[in-house]
């Protein structure tokens, strides 16, 4: 069963690193989409840093949090997605200002190769590629107890 109130946005063959993507899907699961998307254009300005959970090996510490960096990159395609979902789900007539995250899927793509001279070795070199999906909700109003 198809649940209407869930439009989803998705990005293949994205040049990004899949450690970046990871952790900045972790920092806006949950927010509401414009909220989110705020975030990530302060990240893009270098006034609010990612916190980096799982891969922060040698990372130094940023104002406010333990471990974080500005993938300025990563946000830049990021954002496209997400603008990509709202726009789908404004077509579906949700309501924008209702919208959240509720779901963020970042998977391993298909590598690009391309031909590359390697000193005694292969030709072939591969270049990282990633998808993105996310799909984003209306939020239903609880009702008052």
């Amino acid at each position: 069963m198809e649940d209407y109130n869930i439009a989803v946005g998705a990005g293949s063959g994205l040049p990004i690193s899949r450690k970046h993507t990871r952790e900045i899907l972790n920092l806006i699961k949950g927010m509401y989409l414009n909220k989110a998307i705020e975030r990530l254009e302060l990240v893009r300005s270098k006034k609010l840093a990612v916190p980096f959970k799982r891969y922060n090996r040698d990372m130094g510490h940023k104002k406010g949090m333990a471990a974080g960096r500005y993938p300025i990159k990563a946000c830049k395609y990021i954002i496209d997605v997400l603008l990509n979902a709202k726009n789908n789900a404004i077509n579906k007539g949700l309501q924008e200002e209702k919208l959240y995250i509720c779901e963020a899927i970042t998977m391993m793509d298909v590598s690009k190769n391309r031909r590359l001279r390697v000193r005694k070795g292969p030709f072939v070199k591969s270049r990282k590629s990633i998808s993105v999906k996310i799909k984003v909700k209306e939020k239903e109003e609880e009702g008052k107890k």
